[in-house]
């Protein structure tokens, strides 16, 4: 059974209007290609007497306001005032394209809560607007084609999640929060939403969110519990707030995360979510009151180890995230595959380490299983987000540091003893510290309970299996 499409344009003209016909045989064109299933399409140009049936019997209704209300136009928006509730209970669904912002007025209140694909950008600054056009070469024909394949993968998506036909195409598939942003940066979320979708991820918010503050913050909610990964992306103005509060819808979302990361801290459990804050690299806030946002995020995730705060061309950006999206692959097999009885956890400085290598060679021979986490690059958010996530179901562990530092050495020892599930406490001690003996001195560990293990110590190897034999 054909999966049906209609597509109504809103201008009298649109059947010589040379931008629409692009778009409609575009559309067309490019969902043959890349469709698991068969699409029929119709439309209300030619078709005056035949559009209100095929409206209503339309799987996915496109409604492109590329001019002035024909009648026609203003009979297909009647009948979907009327029926749209009954249709959208029915699974069917209504995108919105909108070719120039001289237009959004004549959209109808009761379709701005529909996705919106706006074939445009304004300036915040200078407020010019930029439209995009296949007609011209260039920056316009380039970002036509772009939201183009935005608009044809949604559709293919759509259609093959209505059917149980879609399958993420990446090995390494996660749910992402891609928040919403302030009017400046609409073009670079659509860049990232484009690129996450392409690489098989699902991305969220898939809809517009509710206006209204308490609605809002419960469909925020909602989502971030179904996602594992938060992306924010920064502007140079503070955007827009919900009424009854004076926090930008920017800000509030950044709260829910942080309130989602504190839940999950205080309840013990491994950190399951992970958040970033990515500012463009040419980023100049203007406002006053983005700037002192700027700073308050900044302090807040100053030294935190879920987020992470970075200024980058996108590229740079889809590259880190990507790189970081592995280890969170990677990290979520190894927990789901850990047994009750917990494992033992090697922490280190340096993985190609001799002491590294000495440890790794003893477990090997006596039969143990071990994780390792190499925390050589701790300027990254991922990798010691990794050594939470394991320290929590691990009954023992192993910090080997190498280059002697202090800092270092008291930072992963408190973080181990504190993510290190209770249910292991009956170990007498958990946690061995490989180190030089020049630390033996100056470390003072006394509210943790660990077995100091000094390198250069000729009982090196019968302390280590000491260690061993308490599992």
């Amino acid at each position: 059974m054909d999966n049906k499409i209609y597509i109504s344009f809103s201008a009298e003209n649109s059947a010589s209007d040379a931008w629409a016909t692009e778009l409609l045989n575009s559309f067309q064109l490019t969902l043959s290609k890349i469709s698991q299933t068969t699409l029929s399409f119709s439309s209300n140009v030619n078709q005056s007497d035949t559009a209100p049936k095929n409206l209503e019997n339309a799987d996915l209704i496109l409604l492109v306001f590329n001019g002035f209300v024909s009648d026609e136009f203003t009979t297909d928006l009647k009948i979907l005032e009327a029926k749209h509730v009954e249709l959208i209970s029915k699974g069917k669904e209504i995108y919105v394209v909108v070719k120039s912002g001289k237009f959004g007025s004549i959209i109808p209140v009761f379709i701005r809560k529909f996705t919106p694909y706006n074939f445009f950008e304004i300036n915040t600054r200078t407020n010019e607007s930029l439209e995009y056009t296949p007609l011209l070469k260039g920056e316009k024909e380039n970002k036509f084609w772009s939201k183009l394949t935005d608009l044809a993968y949604d559709t293919k998506i759509y259609f093959e999640n209505k059917l149980n036909l879609y399958q993420q195409n990446s090995s390494k598939n996660i749910t992402i929060y891609l928040a919403e942003v302030s009017k400046d940066q609409l073009t670079n979320r659509e860049k990232l939403r484009r690129e996450f979708l392409l690489s098989g991820h699902t991305v969220l918010p898939s809809k517009p969110l509710p206006s209204s503050f308490k609605e809002y913050q419960e469909g925020v909610r909602e989502l971030l519990g179904k996602s594992s990964i938060s992306v924010h992306i920064m502007g140079e103005i503070y955007g827009d707030s919900p009424s009854g509060s004076d926090y930008s819808f920017q800000e509030i979302q950044n709260k829910l995360v942080s309130e989602r990361i504190a839940a999950e801290e205080n309840n013990t459990q491994p950190i399951s979510f992970y958040r970033f804050v990515w500012l463009p690299p040419s980023l100049e806030p203007y406002d006053e009151k983005q700037i002192q946002y700027l700073k308050r995020i900044r302090k807040e995730l100053s030294d935190s180890n879920t987020s992470e705060i970075v200024q980058c061309s996108i590229e740079e950006f889809k590259e880190l995230f990507n790189q970081k999206i592995d280890k969170i692959g990677d990290t979520s097999k190894e927990i789901v595959n850990s047994d009750d009885t917990g494992i033992l956890l090697i922490v280190t400085d340096d993985a190609n380490n001799a002491n590294c290598h000495q440890i790794e060679n003893k477990l090997k021979t006596k039969g143990i299983s071990y994780d390792l986490v190499d925390l050589s690059s701790t300027g990254e958010m991922m990798p010691l987000a990794m050594f939470r996530q394991k320290a929590a179901i691990a009954n023992q562990a192993i910090i080997i540091n190498s280059n002697c530092d202090a800092n270092w050495i008291q930072g992963i020892v408190g973080l181990t003893a504190k993510n290190m599930n209770s249910k292991h406490q009956f170990i007498t001690k958990s946690i061995a510290l490989v180190a030089s003996s020049d630390f033996e001195s100056i470390m003072d560990f006394k509210e943790i309970d660990i077995m100091y293990c000094p390198v250069e110590d000729k009982h090196f190897s019968n302390r280590l299996d000491e260690f061993l034999n308490q599992r």
